[in-house]
């Protein structure tokens, strides 16, 4: 999951006269929920992240402090994608879990390490950068997707890219 972001040492609670030490988001562990719901909400009226968690997370509570991670992420790289990439946070291991237990919704995620090091998920939402990474052109493939994955994804991908007819319709005489 995205780490823990951390405000610098010394900073105190944002809620008013609190004084504590500042953790995530620069709130107490006391105040947290506060600015947690508030990029939260956020996220959810620019349409970055649904309300609901999807299934491969345990709560609702787990799914808005990772949602508000992200956002808060988002802002102190300026990175901004338009939605949240909870599959580039998965792992082949945790994957392998919820799709066993039917609660993956994005089956077609491929792992692959980066340059870095860092293993990452890429799901069809991206699809450019999901095919590129069929290909190993984004790094070392880790794990593939079950191969009828693969296909309806393709398949999928294939068909949103078929050019569209131009011009004006025949009339019928």
């Amino acid at each position: 999951m995205i780490r823990a972001l951390a405000v610098g040492r010394g900073s105190r609670c944002i809620a008013p006269d609190c004084g504590a030490s500042a953790g995530l988001f620069g709130a107490c562990d006391q105040h947290r929920q506060i600015p947690i719901q508030r990029e939260f909400d956020a996220a959810v009226e620019r349409g970055a992240a649904p309300q609901d968690p999807p299934p491969c997370f345990d709560d609702r509570s787990s799914w808005k402090e990772y949602v508000a991670c992200w956002s808060l992420k988002e802002k102190i790289t300026s990175r901004y994608t338009k939605s949240v990439e909870f599959c580039r946070d998965c792992s082949p291991q945790y994957k392998t879990r919820m799709d066993s237990s039917g609660r993956c919704t994005h089956r077609e995620t491929i792992f692959v390490r980066k340059m870095c090091g860092e293993v990452i998920g890429v799901s069809s939402r991206f699809a450019s950068r999901w095919e590129g990474s069929l290909l190993g052109l984004y790094g070392e493939v880790v794990m593939l997707p079950p191969q009828d994955a693969v296909d309806q994804t393709s398949e999928r991908l294939a068909k949103a890219r078929a050019p569209k007819k131009m011009g004006r319709p025949k009339k019928a005489e």
